[in-house]
């Protein structure tokens, strides 16, 4: 049975929401015999957006500065976000000090960041402390960003550090990065926003979602019976079809995963994690095709899961 407690929250969650914010609702279809993986989104355009990433820090500044200090700025605590103030030219934006970090292998610092008021300039220099160095004129990396003189547009900039600008190689060599510096500008008077900053193992690589006519049940928040996703699609599209009776010809399962983004932030989905399902059976007919995804079953999965033979372990036999 639904939790009819959480149903109603969903329901006033959804009625509370702006009326301009538009939710897309996004499926991702993978399988070995594919080329590549099929995503398509409930909409009539298609839609441009980032996947999840792997991070290692991530700062949302929710009423907080969560540990960054400021040189030559003052701040302004947001609900979800921090407002930067710059008292005087060259202001910094620094990290907590953080556990080492091994730079070959969190190679990307990002940030979502907006103009409030102020000059159209932009500086958008990193630099890092690390066992060798402090912050040095040596080593650091400038990222461009695409508008800087746009007032309150979100935007996110990324340091791509297997690029570095100044000291290259420094950053992957390093095993020990303990805390950063954005000097997003140089100017005095000059007001950005500040919605969250990340270290991350995975570039924002946009990828899209194709339009496509589909319906979905999500999964039920139930004590009894197993959660699953049905989903169905439009058979209009006969490469999905075509992809779908390659599949069923394999021994290995279809992997689905749903993400719901939000128009005001494509750059991760607004389900994160997202749900990653395993499709369990496929119908289809000449109008549409209907698929169930569900979850591995964990409970009478074999423990060990590893096979103790001879071949693999010879031992077993002397």
């Amino acid at each position: 049975m639904p939790d009819s407690t959480l149903s109603q929250a969903l329901k006033e969650a959804y009625a509370s929401a702006p009326s301009d914010l538009v939710i897309y609702h996004t499926l991702e279809l993978r399988h070995p015999s594919f080329t590549s993986p099929i995503r398509v989104v409930r909409d009539y355009a298609d839609l441009v957006a980032t996947l999840e990433v792997s991070t290692l820090h991530y700062w949302q500044f929710s009423n907080s500065l969560e540990g960054f200090t400021l040189l030559n700025y003052t701040s302004t605590l947001l609900p979800t976000s921090v407002e930067l103030t710059a008292t005087t030219t060259g202001p910094q934006f620094v990290s907590p000090i953080f556990p080492d970090m091994n730079g070959a292998d969190w190679k990307y610092v990002q940030a979502r960041i907006r103009r409030v008021s102020g000059s159209a300039g932009w500086e958008g220099s990193l630099y890092y402390d690390n066992t060798t160095h402090g912050w040095d004129a040596g080593y650091y990396h400038v990222t461009a960003h695409p508008n800087p003189g746009a007032m309150g547009e979100w935007t996110v900039v990324q340091w791509d550090m297997s690029n570095q600008s100044v000291g290259a190689g420094d950053w992957l060599a390093s095993q020990h990065i303990r805390k950063l510096r954005l000097d997003f500008v140089q100017a005095s008077g000059d007001v950005w926003e500040v919605d969250w900053v990340r270290v991350s193992s995975t570039p924002l690589d946009p990828v899209t979602f194709v339009r496509f006519a589909f319906d979905f049940t999500k999964p039920e928040v139930s004590a009894a019976g197993v959660p699953q996703l049905t989903i169905e699609l439009d058979n209009v599209d006969r490469s999905i079809v075509a992809n779908i009776e390659a599949a069923l010809a394999s021994t290995e399962m279809v992997q689905a995963t749903y993400r719901e983004y939000v128009s005001t932030d494509l750059t991760c989905p607004a389900n994160d994690p997202p749900i990653h399902m395993t499709i369990m059976s496929i119908t289809a007919d000449v109008f549409r095709v209907k698929a169930v995804a569900g979850f591995p079953d964990l409970m009478n999965r074999r423990f060990p899961s590893t096979e103790y033979n001879s071949e693999v372990f010879p031992g077993l036999l002397a």
